[in-house]
């Protein structure tokens, strides 16, 4: 297995870091939206 991109294609390390970004920026969202939704007086706040 080659770690490095090729011509037909991305390598293993390149397509891992780019769904793992992918995740933590829909998780991110997600924590955002989330955070909206709480109250002023919410315990944890």
């Amino acid at each position: 297995m080659q770690w490095r991109n090729h011509p037909n294609g991305y390598g293993p390390v390149s397509i891992t870091l780019h769904w793992l970004m992918a995740l933590l920026i829909l998780g991110l969202f997600v924590l955002g939206k989330y955070m909206v939704s709480l109250d002023y007086y919410h315990p944890w706040c």
